[in-house]
């Protein structure tokens, strides 16, 4: 074989190696692209079942409904039932303590495992958040003015706990946390249409305030989010909401009136 013929090889299997080797990185660059866009929008997907699901709780907090349906997918991820949420509600005037409440408000929750963090997506109390966002997606019901503070609580109640799905842990192997105090855990079988819940508005409770019953004239109020499922979530909430602390504090008004609403969560 001549010099030319071997260079011919060469300048060939040189050139091959190249295609190939560049062929191989567009691939796996394409799939790589591909499995990350199909992960957002599964996430997304998830944020606009969950908004659709908060409007169908909100028929029944607000609007009078005592029954309702709705359907979340798992979608590659986990949905659960959070019974360690709490959220913590006091008003006082200074002198005397006229409602210190915390209430077990079992945040649900659709967890993705994703790297290099998890996205949570829950509703918690009357809000929709989510654990890599700053503003809530669905924004509680709550108003502190100048003459007066209302809030709308929604907790959950429910005679088990569940998961539904295997995204959960399913790289970190972890399992799901407890279902809490009064919530045992457990599990229920998925359908590739999701999960159907039904929500029952069971009890609507509400405590008016007003300055007449205390002695220093206005009423302070304050909202503990320590043990929420989003706290960072609640906290950024307050702080952009008007007349609200980031503290969770809204102070001088006079008069406060909390409503608490418990749906039953079934399925």
């Amino acid at each position: 074989m001549t010099d030319r013929a071997v260079s011919d090889v060469v300048g060939f299997t040189l050139m091959f190696s190249i295609i190939i080797l560049s062929v191989a990185i567009v691939s796996t660059a394409g799939l790589t692209q591909l499995s990350e866009l199909s992960e957002r929008e599964s996430i997304n997907s998830g944020e606009r079942a969950m908004e659709a699901f908060a409007g169908s709780v909100d028929d029944l907090s607000r609007q009078g409904d005592l029954v309702r349906e709705a359907t979340l997918s798992p979608g590659g991820g986990t949905i659960w039932l959070n019974g360690d949420a709490e959220l913590g509600i006091e008003v006082t005037d200074g002198a005397v303590t006229h409602l210190d409440q915390t209430y077990a408000i079992n945040a649900l929750e659709h967890r993705y495992d994703r790297n290099p963090e998890d996205v949570t997506i829950s509703y918690e109390g009357g809000g929709v958040f989510r654990s890599d966002g700053a503003a809530a997606l669905v924004r509680p019901q709550w108003r502190c003015t100048s003459d007066r503070a209302v809030l709308t609580v929604v907790k959950f109640a429910g005679t088990s706990s569940f998961s539904v799905g295997d995204g959960y842990g399913s790289d970190s192997g972890d399992p799901l946390p407890p279902g809490g105090e009064g919530v045992p855990s457990g599990t229920i079988e998925s359908t590739d249409r999701g999960v159907r819940f039904q929500l029952t508005r069971v009890d609507a409770d509400t405590y008016a305030i007003v300055d007449e019953t205390a002695p220093s004239g206005t009423l302070d109020v304050s909202v503990d989010y320590a043990n929420a499922a989003n706290p960072e979530q609640w906290e950024f909430f307050l702080d952009r909401s008007q007349g609200w602390t980031d503290t969770g504090e809204c102070a001088d008004v006079e008069m406060a009136v909390v409503r608490v609403v418990t749906v039953e969560i079934a399925t």
